[in-house]
């Protein structure tokens, strides 16, 4: 698990980096990010994992605050892990405005051994989120017209009818694309993660991995920079299934 350790007081991430230091957790790789104005400008080109950590300071007394950042985190992966810090908890309405969904908060006036406690509990939280994840992968078998291949659900982008082409479907994933013989209908019936958007009738999308829903143009972009043309009323039907999607996680 990668943690991205975001503040502008120097004492403040040093606090953290030595709790996070002295936890028994083998599996952790602490990136403090000491320019937080360069981090900003260029987290468009960082993978982020579902795994990822971020701890990030709500009043970063620039131009942007910690809750803009994790808005442009919550545009590249919905399901990676935000904590926020502050000196009080006086932002959780404008972060559920926002649609967020932090893991939990941290306080900077927080003592050493409160703080430990606080940070190992929510990286426990956070490792069992990613195991009960993993436990609930799916595997698709599907049939390209030579053999069988195997898919992960969550690698793939979208699904796609062929036009001229009867029972074949199309499918973006992350190592690429193929033709897969079968009813796009019959492939909507396999998929069960509540990412997947079904509501279209020549695609399938995977929320999970969408960057950005333009209703203006009718397009959707993926976080590998693919973009896909569903039309406006795609677009909408998108972004009322995405607001189903939130409201069912409150």
């Amino acid at each position: 698990m990668r943690i991205f350790m975001i503040d502008d007081q120097f004492i403040i991430r040093k606090k953290i980096k030595d709790v996070i230091s002295a936890l028994a957790f083998t599996n952790l790789s602490l990136n403090e990010i000491t320019n937080e104005q360069e981090f900003y400008q260029k987290i468009s080109e960082l993978e982020i994992f579902d795994d990822d950590f971020f701890i990030l300071d709500i009043d970063l007394k620039t131009y942007f605050s910690g809750i803009d950042l994790a808005e442009k985190i919550r545009q590249q992966n919905k399901s990676a892990f935000i904590v926020f810090l502050s000196a009080f908890d006086s932002k959780g309405i404008e972060i559920l405005n926002r649609q967020i969904f932090p893991l939990g908060y941290l306080l900077k006036d927080q003592s050493a051994d409160e703080l430990t406690v606080a940070i190992e509990t929510l990286l426990k939280k956070a490792n069992l989120k990613v195991i009960e994840k993993q436990k609930e992968e799916q595997i698709l078998v599907l049939d390209n017209f030579e053999t069988d291949i195997l898919i992960l659900e969550s690698n793939i982008f979208y699904a796609a009818t062929v036009p001229g082409f009867k029972k074949t479907v199309l499918i973006k994933h992350k190592d690429g694309e193929c033709m897969v013989r079968g009813k796009l209908s019959d492939l909507k019936k396999s998929m069960k993660s509540p990412y997947i958007c079904k509501e279209l009738k020549s695609f399938i999308i995977n929320l999970a991995l969408v960057k950005n829903i333009s209703t203006l143009e009718g397009t959707v972009q993926f976080t590998d920079g693919t973009s896909l043309e569903i039309g406006k009323v795609g677009a909408r039907k998108m972004k009322l299934f995405l607001k189903g999607l939130e409201l069912n996680e409150l």
